[in-house]
């Protein structure tokens, strides 16, 4: 049923403590004008079908201190992939991105493929 489907999923719930000084949420740090979300999904974009959904997992803190959702419908047109995508948050920092991605598994149904991009 799901088999050309892939689930891509996006930890983005750590502090980021590493890179605290450039920015203070990581994913939307800008590098030569393009933030390090997008420089990913650029590295991947060939890769994802235009029917594979993407899961971005952040905190509820992040989400909204720094609109996420809006961040990610920006990056992804700006790197022209347009596939649906949900935003998961958490209600605290999980103890890393295993935990981040167990929070957001009650949105799969356990018949479809799926990737952790970390």
């Amino acid at each position: 049923m799901y088999e050309d489907i892939m689930i891509w999923m996006f930890p983005m719930a750590g502090r980021g403590s590493r890179t605290k000084e450039l920015g203070e949420f990581k994913p939307f740090i800008e590098i030569d004008g393009v933030r390090m979300l997008g420089w990913l999904l650029r590295s991947i974009a060939g890769k994802i079908k235009e029917a594979d959904l993407l899961i971005f997992i952040t905190t509820s803190e992040y989400s909204e201190q720094f609109d996420v959702h809006s961040g990610i419908e920006d990056i992804l047109r700006d790197e022209g992939i347009t596939n649906s995508f949900e935003l998961i948050t958490t209600d605290g920092v999980p103890q890393g991105p295993s935990a981040t991605v167990y929070h957001a598994a009650s949105h799969l149904d356990g018949g479809e493929p799926a990737i952790v991009v970390n």
